[in-house]
């Protein structure tokens, strides 16, 4: 059946949505969630917009989907266990409490990846020769080595973004357990960066 013009609206907001996360256009995933877009709208792939500002290591994206996709569902966990409630009340039987919908951070696509885990999509070689053969280029350990700090630098920056302050805190309730959430190959995010050597970033992380 043809999609109707709200199902096209919101399909466009969160292509737009997912990739100003790419872009971290701050301001601009901040007005998409003002116009309706959804934080936790899945793509074809099953991913979401958060999803891909972690990959593009769009850290001040990543803040603003992340807060915005927990208190949207923490609206929705209050929303359904109100409705419970009234449901209980005017029949007289025992509330039935709701599933509680997962924690954005847990939301994996198609190929079993949380969002956590696509900071890791860029595979940083962290042997110069390496870097200087997929370039075409002379050994240059001095640049190899700004290169593959830079890369650890912007993922320990992306991956800060994902931990509450204390003004935040209430907001950011289940960031524990997506924390152990485990990808395809059964690493949690913690294990990705132990393995990527990123020792400042696993030190923030534990």
């Amino acid at each position: 059946p043809p999609a109707t013009t709200a199902a096209l609206a919101v399909d466009m907001l969160t292509r737009r949505l997912t990739q100003a996360a790419a872009a971290n256009d701050a301001s601009l995933v901040q007005a998409l969630i003002s116009e309706g877009a959804d934080p936790c709208a899945r793509l074809e792939d099953g991913s979401t917009p958060l999803a891909a500002a972690a990959a593009a290591l769009a850290p001040a994206a990543a803040r603003i989907l992340l807060l915005a996709a927990v208190r949207a569902r923490q609206a929705a966990i209050y929303a359904s266990m109100r409705a419970a409630i009234s449901k209980a009340m005017a029949t007289g039987a025992t509330p039935e409490m709701p599933a509680m919908p997962p924690h954005p951070l847990e939301l994996k696509d198609e190929k079993g990846r949380a969002a956590l885990h696509r900071i890791y999509d860029r595979a940083i070689a962290t042997a110069p020769q390496k870097l200087a053969i997929r370039s075409g280029s002379r050994p240059n350990p001095a640049r190899d080595v700004m290169r593959v700090d830079a890369a650890r630098a912007a993922r320990r920056a992306t991956l800060s973004a994902f931990f509450p302050t204390e003004e935040d805190m209430r907001d950011a309730s289940g960031a524990r357990e997506a924390l152990e959430t485990r990808g395809p190959g059964g690493m949690t995010i913690a294990m990705m960066t132990a393995a990527a050597g990123d020792a400042e970033t696993l030190f923030l992380l534990l």
